[in-house]
């Protein structure tokens, strides 16, 4: 089966704008917990809830930023028809899909279930260069590569 990879990139970013969007709000929540008036509160635990939305607002600040530089590699990532298996390559095996470029939790495309995997991965060594009809090993498993697009 062949799959629509201009598709497939348009839902991929589509995926990253939604997570752009989800941080942006609950970044805002945090913000809002954060800023306390000092003057009116006389708790200790209200400074200790005030500590930990800082701290949550810090994680999520760097969870938006690695979101979106993702969408930026996605957005630019050339999805053409590849032989071989390079960023932008949509890897079928026998036991899972593979799109090279960015890292993602598994989604649905179709009836495929996709996984994106960073250049930084130490899987996207193993599938480099591979091209259909090849094998490798990774984790104790044993991928068999159906097809590269």
């Amino acid at each position: 089966m062949k799959v629509d990879k201009l598709e497939l990139k348009k839902t991929m970013l589509t995926m990253y704008e939604t997570i752009i969007h989800d941080l942006k709000e609950e970044l805002k929540t945090k913000e809002s917990l954060a800023n306390i008036d000092e003057d009116n509160t006389l708790d200790p635990e209200d400074y200790s809830n005030q500590t930990v939305s800082n701290e949550m607002k810090k994680l999520l600040q760097k969870q938006l930023e690695k979101a979106k530089l993702d969408f930026e590699k996605v957005k630019n990532m050339d999805f053409s028809e590849k032989s071989e298996a390079v960023v932008g390559a949509l890897v079928t095996t026998d036991m899972f899909n593979f799109i090279l470029g960015v890292a993602t939790t598994p989604f649905l495309f179709g009836n495929l279930q996709v996984v994106g995997v960073s250049t930084e991965a130490p899987i996207f060594n193993s599938l480099l260069g591979s091209k259909a009809g090849d094998s490798f090993q990774f984790s104790g498993n044993q991928y068999n590569i159906n097809k590269v697009q």
